[in-house]
């Protein structure tokens, strides 16, 4: 039976060395698959989601956030989410997580992108969190390498040291199968964004605490 070899790629080496990478693991009787992660870095779009705090990034707010500015950012989100992987499979990463999202709006138009101009077969999912700011974790995936069974969320009960409620994105598991060359291979995969040093590295200590137990426990 074959072994699967997940690797967390982050870097774009070469085409060159993604083939000759899938070459050495196939004649080891492996096939690879490549997870990644990536920050979005606050992808928002410019219109206003009721309920959340998204006022800075709309075009009267402090970013003076418009159509040019959105489409520009989702152009080079896309590049970057498509080269992630590269350099272990030509295909690209099988999944990837995401951070600093503002819906599942923004996912598609950057997974429209990457799969127009760069070939990509990207899905995503998201489920919305009580983020103070507005932000969730997601997760795109290849339709082809990778298929999606079940998704939960996971709220994070957690407070500061001074007692105030901590209001953050959800834990995402994803459960699914990796698509090799042989028997398709279960996988859950958790995507994480822990509440920040917002405070001091004291005052939200037990926040991440929590995070860290919360994950635990999935």
């Amino acid at each position: 039976m074959k072994r699967t070899m997940i690797l967390v790629a982050a870097l774009m080496l070469t085409l060159t060395g993604a083939v000759k990478a899938q070459e050495k693991a196939q004649a080891e009787g492996q096939f690879v698959r490549c997870i990644a992660f990536y920050n979005l870095e606050n992808l928002f779009d410019t219109i206003h989601d009721e309920g959340k705090n998204d006022y800075e990034y709309l075009p009267d707010g402090g970013m003076k956030w418009n159509s040019m500015k959105y489409e520009n950012k989702i152009k080079n989100m896309a590049y970057a989410v498509s080269q992630l992987g590269t350099d272990y499979d030509p295909r690209g990463a099988a999944c990837v997580g995401v951070a600093e999202v503002e819906n599942i709006g923004c996912l598609y138009d950057l997974c429209a992108e990457a799969n127009s101009k760069y070939g990509r077969r990207l899905k995503p999912i998201l489920i919305e969190g009580p983020d103070r700011r507005g932000v969730d974790v997601g997760f795109l995936y290849d339709t082809v390498l990778f298929r999606p069974s079940k998704v939960n969320g996971f709220e994070l009960k957690a407070h500061y040291a001074d007692g105030g409620e901590i209001k953050t994105r959800l834990q995402l598991c994803v459960s699914g199968y990796l698509m090799g060359d042989g028997k398709p291979e279960k996988i859950h995969v958790i995507v994480n964004h822990w509440p920040s040093r917002y405070g001091g590295e004291l005052s939200s200590r037990p926040g991440r605490d929590t995070a860290a137990m919360l994950c635990k426990s999935i």
